[in-house]
């Protein structure tokens, strides 16, 4: 009898739970984020008075502590297309400054247009190369990413986020290029286009950074686009009509850069995504040298390119000079057949751990290619620029100087032994068209 009343208080206190689980809750009231601090005392050109030497080494408070310093903003800059890491721009009638924050996917804290008010105890400012900046001290000399835990202690929201809260776009001829005035501003530039030196590359190679000069009309500066190889619209083609375009005006030194958004900001008529195709590949192996037709062909010392394989990785190798011994050592290429070299392009797969000049390791072409090794035959072709430490792509180098359809590329690690040079590995070199 004692089993069964236990087994009848058991169902009771299970059917309980179960009602309870089925009883629907009122989801919780959206409520808009008010703020109901202080109310906003300052200006952004307030913040910037308190920074009136521009020297990247010079810092400064904006307010003591028990200071009450208020601004009220506008979101005017987004990371959601990737052009802008760890920071925010926000803007009032008297100007704009950008703030630096610790974490990514900003655009979803404080979207485009959400207005923002800012309390400055605690913060200081300074510039990057005369671009003012606010966040955290950071090693004392520079301005630091302030750490998200603490967002909410100098960042508070007010409202929802609206594109009608944004302040009018400042157009290229009301730019004042004569000051710092409109630096950090929202701006629209109409009737505005690339340098014809730009027309048809990508607004960024996916190696590195990349700048494009851009003229507008009736303007007699010029802007620099200057877009990250992390932009989500990096490979749209840099148009060669003529369209509008908007962004985050910012400067460096005295060079005035546009930092484009999204790919919305480009109103260009028919954008297009870059093609690119594979013209020539070698991907050097144990046969490369010789029965592949590639040569080693040193001029002075003993060192010459070899093939290495290494933790799996198989590369061409040139060691490194730390003995100031003078080296000049080429890698030639198999002859090369291409229909055209217009808009073509050598890229590196390779590998530097940079020390000394980059000077040391540079390509060259010869259109004798019947002729014995001869360096007097060779002429160099554009500087590598990017030397990854880890296996990557270097800059693309054009070949378009290359007269002929028939050449050799030569590979050069040159070192005269006045300085040192590091080892170089190389695993593969293409030509693409693009």
């Amino acid at each position: 009898m004692k089993k069964h009343f236990l087994y009848i208080i058991a169902f009771l206190v299970l059917s309980t739970v179960i009602v309870s689980c089925q009883k629907e809750w009122d989801a919780p009231e959206f409520q808009a984020p008010v703020y109901t601090g202080p109310a906003p005392n300052k200006t952004i050109l307030d913040i910037k008075n308190k920074h009136l030497i521009l020297d990247s080494y010079k810092l400064d408070s904006i307010c003591a502590y028990d200071e009450t310093f208020i601004v009220d903003g506008i979101v005017v800059s987004t990371d959601e297309g990737g052009n802008f890491y760890k920071t925010m721009v926000i803007q009032d009638e008297t100007g704009a400054i950008e703030l630096q924050l610790d974490i990514n996917g900003l655009f979803n804290l404080y979207p485009l247009g959400q207005r923002v008010i800012i309390d400055c105890r605690g913060l200081i400012i300074g510039d990057y190369n005369r671009y003012y900046q606010i966040g955290w001290e950071y090693r004392k000399y520079s301005v630091g990413r302030i750490n998200a835990l603490h967002f909410d202690r100098y960042i508070h929201k007010n409202g929802l986020p609206s594109l009608a809260n944004l302040p009018q776009p400042l157009l290229g001829t009301q730019i004042d290029f004569n000051s710092l005035n409109d630096v950090g501003k929202l701006v629209k530039l109409e009737n505005c286009q690339f340098d014809s030196s730009s027309w048809g590359k990508p607004f960024s190679f996916n190696e590195y950074v990349t700048e494009h000069t851009l003229y507008v009309q009736g303007v007699a500066t010029p802007i620099v686009v200057r877009t990250s190889n992390y932009a989500r619209f990096r490979s749209l083609k840099v148009p060669e009509t003529v369209g509008t375009i908007y962004g985050i005006l910012t400067v460096y030194d005295n060079n005035y850069q546009l930092m484009i958004r999204t790919k919305a900001d480009i109103q260009f008529a028919n954008l297009e995504e870059p093609s690119e195709e594979i013209l020539k590949s070698f991907v050097f192996d144990a046969n490369s040298i010789g029965t592949g037709g590639w040569a080693t062909n040193p001029t002075t010392g003993s060192n010459i390119w070899r093939f290495v394989v290494s933790a799996g990785d198989e590369f061409m190798y040139h060691d490194f000079n730390f003995s100031n011994i003078a080296m000049d050592d080429w890698l030639i290429s198999p002859t090369i057949n291409l229909n055209s070299t217009a808009n073509s392009y050598i890229r590196l797969f390779h590998k530097l751990n940079f020390i000394g000049s980059q000077d040391f390791y540079s390509l060259y072409y010869t259109t004798n290619t019947e002729a014995p090794f001869d360096p007097a035959n060779y002429l160099p072709l554009p500087l590598i620029s990017v030397f990854p430490s880890q296996f990557g792509n270097s800059n693309d180098i054009s070949i378009a100087e290359i007269s002929s359809n028939n050449f050799k590329i030569a590979i050069r690690y040159n070192n005269n032994g006045g300085n040192n040079s590091d080892a170089w590995f190389i695993k593969k070199l293409e030509i693409i068209k693009k």
